[in-house]
This record gives C-alpha cells, structure tokens and sequence, in this order.
C-alpha cells in the first residue's frame, strides 16, 4: 500500500513487521521537534484518528504547549509525591503539613492524567470541599501545593484548560482573640496540673506549642539564665535565644530544681514514667487538644477558633502585643500600636529580658512616656508621670520632659 503523506510538516504511515516485512495495520505519525524527528504509535487502524493526533501535536509546537506522549502520561499522584521529594531534599519544616494537605488531592484526582485535569473539575472539586465544611484558606493551600507541584513538573498548560488562578477563595477565617488576665486566670485554673506552668510560659512568652514541648534541658543555659534552640529546630534561619526574667525565669527555674532525672523534656506530660518513649511529634507533653478543649467549655468559653473561642496559639501573639505594646498610664489604653517605631524590635537580650521582667515580675510595668505628638521616649528607670500637652513645636518644652 502507497504511503499518504500530508502536506506541511509531519508524515502519517505505517510500519513494516521486522519479521515479515508486510505493513502492519496500526498507524503512526512522525513530526519534527527541535530539529530531530519523533515518532508515535496512533494506537488505531483508522487514517483519520491518526491525522487529528498529527494535527494536535502540531498545533501544540506551535503555541508552544507541546509535551510528548511520555509525559502526557505521568499523573497528578507522581506530581505530588515529585513534589513531596523535593521538600524533603530542601528540608522544608512544612513537609508534615504538606503529606496532610495533599492526600485530599490523591484521593480525588491522583489517577488522572496530569494533562487531563481541568479547571471545571477542579471547580467541581472545590465545591465539594466547601459543601464538606473545609475552610477556604485550607483550600487554599491544596492549589497551592497542586500548582506548585505543575510547575515542578515541568508541564505547560493551557490557560484556556486548566488555570489555577481563578479557583482561589477569598479567605475569611476569623482572627486570633487576645487572651486576656481573667480569661488566663479562668482557662489556667480548669487546666490539669501538669499542664499550668506550660500554658502560663507560653502566654508570658509566646513560645510555641511544638516549640516549647520538645524543649529539653540541654537548651538552658542556667547561668545566662536563657534558652538557645539551633535553627532546625525552630521556625528560623537562625538560632533562637530567649532570654528569660520575672515569672518566667522562677518558673523554669522550679522546674530545674525538680527535674525528673529520667526524662530530658523541661515541661512532662501526664503519663511521664521510667521506660516511656516520648512522643516524636507532641514530646513528653503530649497532645493535650482535648483537655484544652475541656478546660474552655469549664471556663464558659466557646471550643474552636470558628466559633469564636481560644485556641493555644493565641498564647503567641498575646505574649508578643503584652511585651510590646506600652500603656498610657493617663487612659490605660494602648495607643497607636501600629505605630510605635521599633516596637518589634529584640535584636539585643538585655531589652528582651527587661520587657519580660516588667511585664511578668511582681513589680508593675513601667510604661513609655507618651506625647501627644504620637513619639515615645525610651524606656525611663523609674515611673514617669504623664503631663498633658502643651501647644508648642518644641518638645523640649513639653512640662515632664
């Protein structure tokens, strides 16, 4: 049988038997990419299956979407486990979180071609996952793992097919609550024991959770009187130092003198004894989600962060406005705190150490000396008294100053 061929770039023919040397019946195209030919098997007997392949792959060559038939072949589930690789070689401290958010994509759509996902079926997805209660912003980072895994493989979609910028959500979550001293004084007294003085430095320091339960002795230095974590083992590219005073320092302190010689963790969990294996993920502490859980509704407030109740992590951004945030002593409010300059600032431990002294320690904090003009005065060495404004450019003038 004579060869057809089709004009322009490209050929449709067929293969002889290495055996027979007869044609045989199935048809392949050929098509030139980069200057060297590659062929591919239309998988079919009829002429016209294997010139619309010919013609979708080089409309593909020439908007510049062409992948070749062996990556057409790779899924969505060996983007995501590429993708998972690539975090453990990075060392990325999100790898945990990265597992739990990707497994909903493998359960759905992991045995489709990565080619073949588009962006009605991943709308339809996103349905489903908003009518299960999943929170937008947990959406969220499955396509953004989903995307990222895309781009790690190297695949070029078309926008017209698949474009994962239009199934993003607007976040909504509700924000953090400010753990106030009666509501501390009402969640602290409904916690169990051993569970009171890990709350109460928490909230005094803002260290957290996962943080401060795999803290181990060997972290404290006892005549610097401060914790040093290396950087594997926080959230940081640096060390982390944490300088400690006040109540902070008499907690670990007591802590130190009562220390279990059988367990190297500073705060024990419940069933801390001789010859028990630690938690690898809670440490010695273990997950106390539920206790916690229990201690808010004794204490009368609501269970979740949905719900508008208290969560353990707003213990960090508590401890971090307490430590920065002066108060006017006039209105014993917290004026313009997003404003304050250097308000953030603990680059040196001496600062640190004092601020958590003041506000931790028995003695009441001393607060900034606040202007009118909306500047603040380094911290004073003894209580300064406010004085109100005087109308003047100078103030030098000011009466107190």
């Amino acid at each position: 049988m004579k060869r057809r061929r089709t004009s322009g770039m490209g050929r449709i023919f067929r293969r002889r038997s290495r055996f027979t040397g007869k044609e045989l019946s199935t048809w392949w195209i050929a098509y030139f990419v980069d200057g060297k030919e590659r062929r591919e098997a239309a998988h079919s007997t009829e002429y016209e299956v294997a010139k619309r392949l010919l013609r979708k792959r080089l409309n593909a060559l020439s908007e510049g979407t062409y992948t070749g038939p062996e990556r057409e072949r790779i899924t969505v589930a060996a983007l995501l486990d590429n993708l998972i690789a690539y975090y453990k070689v990075q060392g990325h401290r999100s790898l945990p979180s990265a597992r739990a958010q990707t497994k909903p994509l493998r359960d759905a759509i992991g045995s489709r071609r990565a080619l073949e996902v588009t962006t009605g079926r991943l709308f339809g997805l996103v349905q489903e996952w908003k009518t299960a209660g999943t929170a937008p912003a947990t959406i969220n980072r499955r396509l953004s793992l989903l995307r990222r895994a895309y781009g790690l493989g190297k695949l070029r979609l078309d926008p017209a097919r698949l474009d994962l910028t239009e199934l993003f959500l607007v976040e909504n979550s509700p924000l953090g609550r400010h753990i106030g001293a009666d509501v501390f004084a009402a969640i602290h007294e409904n916690l169990p024991a051993y569970l009171r003085d890990f709350f109460e430095f928490a909230y005094l320091c803002g260290t957290r959770k996962r943080h401060l339960a795999h803290t181990t002795w060997a972290h404290w230095d006892r005549a610097a009187r401060e914790f040093t974590w290396s950087a594997k083992e926080v959230k940081a590219k640096r060390p982390h130092i944490l300088p400690l005073d006040g109540r902070p320092l008499e907690i670990i302190e007591g802590r130190y003198a009562h220390q279990a010689l059988h367990c190297p963790y500073v705060f024990h969990g419940r069933y801390c004894t001789p010859g028990r294996r630690p938690s690898q993920q809670y440490g010695c502490v273990g997950d106390f989600k539920r206790v916690w859980e229990t201690a808010c509704k004794n204490a009368g407030f609501p269970i979740g962060r949905k719900l508008g109740g208290y969560v353990f992590h707003n213990t960090r951004h508590t401890a971090v406005t307490n430590l920065v945030t002066p108060v006017c002593p006039r209105t014993k409010r917290w004026p313009f705190p997003a404003t304050v300059p250097g308000a953030c600032s603990t680059a040196t431990r001496s600062p640190s150490r004092s601020r958590l002294g003041r506000r931790s320690g028995a003695q009441p904090t001393t607060p900034r000396r606040y202007r009118p003009t909306g500047r603040w005065s380094p911290w004073p060495d003894e209580p300064v008294r406010y004085t109100p404004a005087v109308h003047t450019d100078d103030l030098s003038s000011e009466p107190g100053a």
